[in-house]
């Protein structure tokens, strides 16, 4: 089996557990956005026999790879069934981040399975057992976090881009405003006049960037309105193991409670 990022890498080894491989396309610490497959890329999807993506839009790489493959080949989008619990920006594009939702997390975990059980019928009872209880504990983790920021419930806070709107909706955050609403693009002098402005009419307390990224536009905008500047992980990249997903939720969690405390 083969998955396409990091989320989906801790789904899918929680499932298949001993009886079935799992690998990941890219490594885990590169960005799928703008991913150009290379050589090994295409043998690995050629050789899978089950590849689990996000959909939605978030690796268009590979449903260009996939027309160069065989017709037999098993693609499952992990997204598939999700319909009003979908979040749509002002132009109807679909935010593909669905795994910051555990609720969602969960859904995807379901897609996982339902795929293993169907191509190794064998294990399907193992497989199903093993999403049980890797299910329960995202509910666990679920409700740690939900405690953990009921405080800060109240508290508006602004990200760079868009990534932490399912993460805001589920946890019933005051997520206000976004620096970049176009991935990598620095907001027009009006866009950022107005950001200023929601700063000000929300009393927000900080701007949470991905890990590594501040750069000087973020520092900037935090120096001249007095707020935190602060990290949020959007967990597209990591170490590839079983319990990054549940790891990176978790310190998402303190990092915004830290950051949002008065």
């Amino acid at each position: 089996m083969l998955t396409t990022f990091l989320p989906l890498y801790s789904f899918a080894v929680n499932v298949a557990g001993n009886f079935a491989d799992v690998q990941n396309l890219l490594p885990g610490a590169i960005d799928l956005h703008d991913y150009q497959l290379s050589p090994a890329d295409l043998k690995k999807i050629s050789e899978a026999d089950l590849i689990i993506a996000n959909g939605l839009g978030l690796e268009p790489f590979l449903e260009r790879a996939m027309k160069d493959v065989s017709a037999n080949k098993i693609l499952v989008r992990a997204s598939d069934g999700l319909q009003g619990e979908l979040i749509k920006d002002d132009k109807g594009f679909i935010n593909p981040h669905i795994w910051l939702d555990p609720s969602l997390a969960a859904h995807t975990v379901t897609n996982i399975v339902m795929a293993l059980r169907k191509a190794d019928p064998h294990h399907a009872t193992d497989y199903q057992e093993n999403a049980r209880r890797y299910i329960a504990a995202l509910s666990q983790m679920d409700a740690d976090i939900s405690s953990e920021l009921q405080m800060i419930q109240p508290v508006a806070f602004i990200t760079q881009h868009h990534a932490f709107e399912y993460f805001a909706r589920h946890y019933h955050l005051r997520l206000v405003a976004v620096v970049e609403h176009i991935p990598e693009v620095n907001p027009t002098p009006r866009q950022l006049a107005k950001l200023h402005q929601t700063i000000r009419v929300e009393q927000v307390r900080a701007l949470f960037v991905p890990p590594g990224i501040p750069g000087a536009l973020e520092r900037q905008i935090c120096k001249d309105s007095g707020i935190r500047l602060g990290h949020l992980d959007p967990l597209e990249t990591g170490e590839l193991s079983s319990g990054s997903y549940e790891a990176g939720m978790r310190k998402n969690a303190t990092r915004l409670q830290e950051g949002l405390r008065k």
